[in-house]
């Protein structure tokens, strides 16, 4: 089922040469229509929702899924286990202040 979705989205943007290129394009568009849900929720602004969404990118550095992480802590000759404990403190500050960057906004109404 999703890999005929990417397909579709791949076929609608031709400038996508691979389903491996559409996947991330794909994932962010389903995102943001979920967004759309939570924000009408949570009474949040557009720009506050999509401020709280980039937030989240602060933690790509510490999914093991992620091929990127995975190749460069490999070359490094680095356990994903040695990574985790070093990015576990380190991702809660990113935590605490993207949820203090996020409070003007909420109480500004940013749209």
């Amino acid at each position: 089922m999703l890999s005929q979705l990417l397909g579709r989205h791949a076929q609608q943007h031709p400038r996508v040469a691979s389903l491996d290129e559409a996947k991330p394009r794909f994932l962010a568009k389903l995102l943001l229509e979920c967004r759309q849900v939570v924000q009408s929720i949570l009474v949040a602004g557009f720009q506050t929702a999509i401020l709280a969404f980039q937030f989240g990118e602060f933690t790509t550095p510490m999914i093991p899924t992620s091929g990127i992480t995975v190749g460069v802590l490999a070359l490094a000759r680095v356990p994903w286990i040695t990574w985790a404990k070093w990015m576990i403190p380190l991702q809660l500050i990113y935590l605490v202040l993207a949820l203090l960057l996020l409070i003007p906004p909420c109480l500004m109404h940013w749209q």
